[in-house]
């Protein structure tokens, strides 16, 4: 049986999967930190949080006190001043290095586009092959 084989009895037996999380990749990353400890739920409920409270567009987060996102990022758990750091992090690079528009930086050779990942906060190869699916 080979992997699709696979995936199609899988499927067939516990209904076709969503993902709960953002698939673009900045979105993801956002969501990623919107929790802590780190859980579906924790970010899920942070992410919804910051979506209502400041947006999560990049000039959104940029243009937000590091307050008014730490607040807004409370609801996803602990240490929500750091997080707030963190997004104000990939919001720039995401503004600065690629216009707004993380998915389309992300080309070329998969090393190249993997070492772009993990200059982000917190990404590590974990974190990369998450982003890339």
């Amino acid at each position: 049986m080979n992997v699709v084989q696979i995936l199609d009895q899988l499927e067939s037996h516990y209904g076709s999967q969503k993902p709960w999380w953002p698939t673009e990749p900045y979105q993801f990353l956002i969501w990623w930190h919107c929790g802590y400890p780190a859980s579906d739920t924790a970010c899920q409920r942070g992410w919804e949080s910051v979506k209502e409270k400041i947006g999560i567009e990049p000039q959104q987060i940029l243009a937000a006190s590091a307050r008014e996102l730490a607040s807004a990022l409370k609801p996803g758990g602990m240490v929500p001043e750091l997080r707030s750091v963190r997004l104000k992090e990939i919001a720039a690079r995401v503004q600065d290095q690629f216009g707004g528009d993380l998915r389309s930086g992300l080309v070329g050779p998969l090393k190249d586009v993997r070492k772009s990942l993990k200059r982000f906060p917190g990404v590590a190869d974990p974190g990369v092959d998450r982003v890339l699916l």
